[in-house]
């Protein structure tokens, strides 16, 4: 509207100029008249420059909008930036830390290789002593086992060496005045019973037996071609003396060593069976004619003491006489120059029977009752040897038809 009020001004002064300076007057009108035309055209491109001018405003309004979106997310992302810079600097001193970390480790790892190091040389030694330790040791070893060998060879001959001790002492003249009652035998008898292997006592009784059987005198050596009683009787003294020593030593040696020579001898039919049937005889003689009639049944049993050793004893009887091959015990003296001095020894379980109820009537009769009474130490002791005694009673009844 300005630019419409400016022309108009402009025309009317130019109006007054040309009536001032004499314009013609149908130059002016027509001057006149061509200036509405003009305007149009100027109103035209006005509003096409208003158009333009509107859409360039928008355009700076839509361009304003973006510039505030990108100044605010430039902002954001300064912050953002800001909070990477923090990070990277908090980073940079972990990096720090963790070069000094690695770098101190680097040192400990040097000072571990140089211990492990030192350790190794160490082991080195070690192994180097322990070989030579191991050398050694097989050395001491070898000693060992020759040492060995050499204390068996000592064991086996003081073993030896005992036993002829032991069997020597046992018939020495002194010790076998008395066959009928040899006690004095009895010391070396029990040495030679404990330190012999229960085959070393069948070798013994094999040995003794052969001997007295196939040594004989020469009837031709003497005045005349007899012998002289005097020599016969000292010749049956001297092989009697040997056939009591293996009485003795079968009678004192152990019943685990008579029950092994049962079961390897008897019930497997071992080399030594003859043998061991004849330990056995001997051994049955000696516990029942020396050990219990001419010893411990001579007087009354009349302590638990006695009475124990009575029922040991009974036991141990009874283990031989209820043996199946009871029959074939047997034992007898051999190359005998006198008839009288021949002996021939036997198991007769029927003597056992007997013994096992002479025992019961001693518990009670000759048995000090003040033992039996309750309270006292051997109470409890003889209520059991009672009972093993009886129970043998019992089993020596027939049973009734």
């Amino acid at each position: 509207m300005r630019r419409l009020q400016s022309i108009a001004n402009f025309t009317m002064a130019l109006a007054t100029t040309c009536s001032v300076i004499g314009c013609g007057t149908q130059g002016a009108i027509d001057a006149t008249n061509s200036v509405p035309g003009k305007l149009d055209q100027t109103n035209g491109q006005m509003s096409q420059m208003s158009g333009k001018i509107d859409t360039t405003n928008n355009n700076m309004t839509s361009m304003s909008g973006k510039i505030d979106t990108t100044n605010s997310n430039m902002n954001s992302m300064s912050g953002k930036i800001d909070t990477t810079n923090s990070n990277m600097t908090s980073m940079s001193g972990k990096i720090d830390t963790t070069n000094n970390n690695m770098a101190s480790m680097s040192g400990k790892i040097d000072t571990t290789n140089n211990n492990m190091a030192s350790m190794s040389g160490k082991i080195d030694t070690t192994n180097n002593n322990m070989a030579s330790m191991s050398g050694k040791l097989d050395q001491t070893n070898e000693n060992t086992k020759s040492l060995g060998a050499k204390m068996d060879i000592t064991n086996a001959a003081i073993h030896d060496q005992a036993l002829g001790v032991a069997l020597d002492t046992m018939i020495k003249p002194e010790n076998t005045k008395f066959l009928t009652s040899p006690t004095d035998m009895f010391p070396s008898g029990q040495v030679f019973a404990d330190v012999a292997s229960p085959e070393e006592i069948l070798q013994l009784i094999h040995a003794t037996m052969q001997g007295n059987r196939t040594q004989a005198l020469d009837a031709s050596q003497f005045k005349g071609g007899t012998i002289p009683d005097e020599v016969m009787a000292s010749t049956d003294h001297d092989k009697l003396a040997k056939f009591v020593g293996l009485e003795i030593i079968s009678g004192l040696m152990s019943q685990d060593k008579v029950d092994q020579i049962i079961k390897t001898q008897i019930d497997s039919g071992g080399l030594y069976q003859l043998e061991a049937y004849e330990m056995l005889a001997l051994r049955f003689d000696f516990i029942k004619n020396i050990e219990l009639d001419n010893d411990l049944m001579t007087e009354p049993l009349s302590n638990p003491g006695k009475m124990q050793q009575a029922v040991t004893l009974a036991t141990a009887l009874s283990a031989i006489a209820d043996l199946k091959d009871v029959d074939k015990f047997e034992a007898k003296t051999a190359g005998m120059l006198i008839d009288a001095n021949n002996r021939d020894l036997t198991v007769e379980p029927g003597e056992v029977k007997a013994l096992w109820k002479k025992l019961a009537k001693a518990i009670d009769k000759d048995l000090d009752p003040r033992y039996l009474q309750p309270g006292n130490p051997s109470s409890s002791t003889l209520a059991a040897l009672k009972a093993e005694v009886l129970s043998h009673v019992s089993a020596s009844v027939p049973a009734p038809n």
